[in-house]
């Protein structure tokens, strides 16, 4: 009986320990369909629960689950476009005057950055990892190296010194002290 029980409440999940204990209740219930007729003439009822702990467990895993949702929603649905970013900021915000101004100015740069992201850098990004891995020789790399190190020096020099990037020609490190 015990390993019957058992199997039927591992196919459930721990959220759902109600409906566990009433399937497994209902199955000691059918005496005449027992499918291993050793308990034809127990009766029994079996009670399942959980610990406070893991109520709360279960508990914080929904409310991360729906905020995950949520934030996926917005992502999808909001964040790709800075004026519903403005609206939906505006609706769930109850302040005004400048301070609206101000977090609305930050949501709106927040929503073109995301989208600047995702279109552009995080496609360039990808393909300079692929391009990295297609490297057959430190040659090929240095190449490829010194294009990047050159662009960020022609687009701005600055960059170099404050990461410490090597020269484009590649003699060496720059130094920013």
């Amino acid at each position: 009986m015990q390993s019957a029980a058992a199997g039927v409440a591992v196919s459930w999940r721990p959220e759902y320990v109600e409906e566990a204990q009433d399937e497994i209740n209902g199955i000691l219930g059918m005496r005449d369909k027992c499918p291993d007729g050793f308990y034809r003439e127990l009766v029994g009822r079996v009670r399942l629960y959980l610990t406070e702990d893991t109520r709360a467990d279960l508990q914080r895993q929904r409310e991360d689950a729906l905020r995950l949702r949520r934030l996926r929603f917005l992502k999808e649905n909001i964040f790709s476009d800075p004026s519903l970013v403005a609206i939906e900021l505006f609706e769930r915000t109850p302040v005004g005057g400048a301070e609206l101004d101000r977090l609305l100015e930050r949501a709106s740069e927040m929503a073109l950055k995301l989208r600047s992201f995702e279109s552009w850098w995080a496609a360039l990004l990808l393909a300079w990892g692929e391009l990295a891995q297609k490297m057959r020789s430190p040659a090929e790399a240095e190449v490829a190296m010194n294009i990047l190190l050159e662009a960020i020096r022609n687009l701005d020099a600055t960059l170099l010194l404050k990461y410490s990037l090597p020269k484009p020609d590649g003699s060496g490190i720059q130094s920013n002290g």
